[in-house]
């Protein structure tokens, strides 16, 4: 097998990273002192400057056009890098930046605190808290983000231990307070989605007239109730929760829960396609994968019309350069296979469900070797015509390391659950200490190794590989 060097490249996100302290309005991180002192981001306390290093990463085939000799871009420390000396670093967390800001949560010295009650403040690009340390997560996916300056999350009620929904500015201003609402999602496309208690009927499938606790409901960035078309006719059921779905060639999903059933809908909430599948995907080029009834998959257009039949057992993937990957049921390595929009086979034995992102016109497609063993294919760059413009033989699948291209033309190679590679669509490969995509302009790091604290810093860098924002054990 063959090793390959990488050039690394950013872009922007936050996810959970480690950091702390401030007070309300316009506070900052804490300093390397561990306390909140007034300084701003940039007049805390700085180390030495520093170049990260990037780690080695072999097996993974660069771009066409990657030439030899090329700097790579490390992780590096500059003039206007935010360096903050906090305790306890390992602990330091931190949502996705969205709309310019993030959430950060540090713990102090002696104090223990469970997802339950570790408290979150909002955080911007410069460092600044923007509020107190007051807002309280449950679980990973209820982490909140902003959207067009505002964003829904809970605080705490009157009563102990009680929690109520707020839609909040970037200050932590309260806008609306929602006291019936009990589970949300964050916004998308400026309308999100909930779940509210009430006192209604409903008729159950028995043909009974029966008490309705609860009710879904769609809100807007005002913190109006819309679509209220959509609302359901029975009780949801907690684990049926669907968050907002982003439009997709016009039209976003929807879930009728009186039906439990998906439809689609278009950007005034009006019923495009009603809710008759058991599951279904986004738009993608003009077709949406849709499970029927006897639960198998085929593909409609945005009028609803049946254009590839139900005959996939396993959720087809979006459509891209006007082909999708579809599995066999047998499962394993090579059991993927290449379709196109009129659903015929175009190429079989491929190792990944991922493959066949296009991007400009150029896919990368793992296509298992039979010669070899199961986890040995040979990655291929094709065009949209399946032309092979670049090979690389034997490659070692081993579930990672699979290169393909994003949405925005990103290439990432992900190495495990966290660690990403990411490659410019030109073939400049970059490879470094990401713990996430870029979002918002800017990608979270881990550099280091978390058993020496001392050498440990988590934070975010921005697509020159410049240290936006970094936080390391205090000195003191």
């Amino acid at each position: 097998m063959k090793k390959f060097n990488y050039l690394l490249i950013l872009s922007a996100a936050f996810m959970l990273c480690a950091c702390g302290g401030g007070s309300s309005g316009g506070a900052k991180i804490a300093t390397s002192s561990g306390n909140s002192d007034g300084q701003t981001a940039a007049s805390g306390k700085k180390s030495s400057k520093f170049t990260a290093d990037i780690p080695d990463l072999n097996y993974v085939p660069v771009s066409v056009t990657l030439s030899e000799g090329v700097e790579r871009i490390r992780a590096h420390e500059t003039a206007e890098s935010k360096i903050f000396g906090i305790y306890n670093v390992l602990d330091m967390q931190m949502t996705d930046f969205s709309d310019g800001v993030c959430f950060v949560s540090q713990t102090h010295k002696n104090q223990r605190v469970s997802s339950l009650s570790r408290r979150w403040a909002i955080m911007d690009k410069e460092g600044n808290l923007l509020t107190d340390y007051i807002y309280v997560f449950s679980t990973f996916e209820d982490y909140p983000y902003f959207y067009n300056g505002v964003c829904i999350l809970s605080v705490a009620g009157e009563a102990m231990y009680s929690q109520k929904y707020v839609l909040i500015n970037k200050r932590g201003e309260i806008l609306r307070e929602f006291p019936d609402l009990y589970k949300v999602s964050g916004f998308v496309n400026g309308v999100a989605t909930g779940f509210i208690s009430v006192k209604d009927v409903y008729k159950a499938e028995d043909g009974m007239t029966k008490p309705a606790s609860t009710t879904n409901v769609y809100i807007n960035t005002d913190g109006d109730y819309v679509f209220q078309h959509l609302q359901g006719k029975r009780i949801p059921l907690y684990r049926d929760f669907q968050p907002a779905q982003r439009y997709c060639n016009g039209l976003a999903r929807y879930y009728d829960y009186h039906a439990r059933a998906w439809g689609y809908i278009d950007r005034e909430g009006e019923i495009v396609i009603p809710a008759i599948y058991k599951d279904a995907s986004d738009f993608s080029e003009g077709y949406a994968a849709v499970m029927n009834a006897e639960q198998l998959w085929g593909f409609i257009d945005t009028t609803g019309a049946t254009k590839i039949n139900f005959i996939y057992s396993k959720r087809p993937s979006n459509f891209s350069g006007g082909f999708t990957t579809v599995a066999k049921r047998d499962g394993g390595m090579g059991s993927v296979a290449l379709i196109d929009r009129a659903g015929t086979l175009r190429m079989d034995s491929l190792m990944s469900m991922n493959d066949a992102k296009f991007y400009n016109g150029k896919a990368f497609i793992a296509k298992r070797n039979p010669a070899r063993v199961s986890a040995v294919s040979n990655i291929m760059l094709v065009d949209t015509d399946l032309n092979v413009l670049q090979e690389w033989p034997d490659y070692d699948f081993e579930g990672y390391y699979r290169p393909n291209y994003t949405e925005n033309g990103v290439l990432y190679y992900q190495n495990g659950e966290e660690s990403f590679y990411i490659t410019d669509e030109a073939g400049n490969l970059m490879s470094g200490w990401l713990k996430a995509p870029f979002r918002d302009g800017v990608a979270r790091i881990s550099i280091g190794d978390k058993s020496d604290i001392k050498t440990y810093t988590c934070g975010f860098i921005n697509t020159k590989g410049e240290i936006v924002i970094a936080f390391r054990e205090s000195e003191f």
